[in-house]
C-alpha cells in the first residue's frame, strides 16, 4: 500500500485549525475523497488496459475508494480498493473440496486482484494500482490542495 504525505500546506493548516473543529474535519474529509477520486479514474483504466479481458471489466467495475476503518487522531486517510464479497475475485485451488450441505469450501483461496497487482507463483505482476497511483501522485496533490482552499474559502464566506 503506499501513502502520500502533504508537505508545504502550512497556511492552509493554519486556516483549518481557526475553523471550527467539525467544518475542518469535513473539509479535509472531502479534500482527500476528492483527491483520491483522480486515483480511482487512473486505476479503472490501468484495469481495463493492463489486465484487458473480463477480469479488468470486473476489476474496473469494483474499484472503489475505501476510507480507512481506524484512523489516529487528527488524520484522514482512504485508499483504493475493490469492493467486497465479489464472487469472481475468490479462486479455489485444483483439489478444493466443497460440501453442497454447508457451502463450506475446503483447501487454499486466492484473491484474484491481489494475485493480479502482486504476481503469484512465476506469473508476472500487473502493477494496476501501483502504477496509477504513481502516474497520478502530483494531480491528486494539487486537487488536494485546491479543494482543501475551496472549502475553507467556502466556510470563511458563511462567517
Amino acid at each position: 500500500m503506499s501513502s502520500m504525505k502533504l508537505e508545504g500546506f502550512d497556511g492552509l493548516e493554519k486556516k483549518l485549525v481557526s475553523l471550527e473543529k467539525k467544518v475542518a474535519k469535513k473539509i479535509v474529509r472531502t479534500a482527500t475523497r476528492e483527491a483520491a477520486k483522480v486515483t480511482l479514474g487512473k486505476v479503472k483504466d490501468n484495469a481495463r488496459s493492463m489486465v484487458g479481458g473480463n477480469m479488468g471489466g470486473l476489476l474496473a467495475k469494483y474499484s472503489k475508494v475505501i476510507v480507512f476503518k481506524h484512523q489516529r487522531k487528527g488524520s484522514y486517510g482512504v485508499q483504493i480498493g475493490m469492493k467486497p464479497n465479489v464472487p469472481e475475485f475468490d479462486y479455489w485451488s485444483v483439489g478444493s473440496s466443497s460440501s453442497l450441505s454447508s457451502r463450506k469450501t475446503k483447501g487454499k483461496k486466492s484473491y484474484i486482484p491481489a494475485a493480479l497487482e502482486y504476481g503469484h507463483d512465476n506469473a508476472r505482476p500487473i502493477p494496476f494500482i501501483r502504477s496509477a497511483f504513481d502516474a497520478t501522485r502530483m494531480k491528486a496533490i494539487n486537487k488536494m490542495g485546491s479543494e482543501l482552499k475551496k472549502g475553507i474559502e467556502r466556510e470563511s464566506k458563511r462567517g
